[in-house]
């Protein structure tokens, strides 16, 4: 089987292809979310169980800078209706037009395409958590960067804890509140993050379990040993951790 990315849906999606698994199969997966999502397509379309499996990334129906993401999904999406939903598994979205998951969005997957689950997955959203000293010196270069060493431990130290809570807060809005205490008893001795917008493998696995529990899918020790389950993609979009990391947030990995 040959491992989805997203250049392959940006490709897939210029040719208005959304089904990524067994379109004959009897249970229909409909995923939307960011590349955060794309590990959940492959691992459901590696399973034994047969899955008709849609997938959504709005960002790879997105034009680029100086263009709406809402303009790009809604072009893409014209005229797309959903038939039969078994599972909906989806991230927090409210600025990408036809495939929003809040409801109170102007237009939004449930209104606009029909899209009527008999089961909502929803994930907490690993987006914007800055916790990274080099990462925030990229981002804010004459601000952050010119700080002394001392102020940019307190400023981490500040930055990071309010993160902490805004991400905690997500697990406890998602189908998985569950994910609060396993985050809070990990988040110093395990990295979950590689960047602001990029979980590790840990995280990742983590919710995909909590999915396959709520889908009912056995995951047998073959599944969880193959590459697929165990070699983190997103490793290489990681920040190596600096000492100013170390001092602010006493992490243990």
């Amino acid at each position: 089987m040959h491992v989805i990315d997203t250049p392959y849906l940006r490709s897939a999606y210029g040719k208005r292809i959304f089904a990524f698994g067994e379109s004959s199969a009897p249970t229909t997966v409909v995923i939307v979310g960011s590349c955060r999502v794309v590990p959940f397509l492959n691992y459901l379309r590696s399973h034994e169980t047969p899955m008709n499996i849609l997938c959504f990334n709005p960002v790879e129906m997105w034009d680029g800078p100086g263009h709406e993401v809402s303009d790009g999904v809604n072009a893409v999406m014209a005229g797309f209706r959903f038939g039969k939903v078994d599972y909906m598994i989806c991230e927090h979205l409210q600025y990408c037009g036809a495939i929003n998951t809040v409801r109170s969005s102007k237009d939004n997957i449930y209104d606009s395409l029909g899209c009527n689950p008999d089961v909502e997955i929803r994930l907490p959203n690993w987006q914007g958590i800055h916790l990274f000293d080099t990462e925030t010196a990229i981002y804010d270069p004459t601000g952050y960067g010119n700080l002394s060493h001392e102020e940019k431990v307190s400023h981490i130290r500040i930055e990071s804890a309010k993160h902490r809570a805004r991400f905690l807060s997500h697990c406890r809005k998602s189908s998985f509140p569950q994910l609060e205490s396993w985050v809070e008893e990990r988040w110093l001795t395990t990295r979950l993050g590689w960047s602001s917008n990029h979980p590790t493998l840990t995280l990742t696995n983590k919710m995909f379990d909590l999915i396959a529990d709520r889908m009912n899918l056995p995951l047998s020790a073959t599944f969880k040993q193959s590459p697929l389950y165990t070699q983190d993609r997103m490793a290489p979009t990681g920040y190596a951790l600096t000492s100013v990391d170390y001092e602010a947030n006493n992490w243990k990995f």
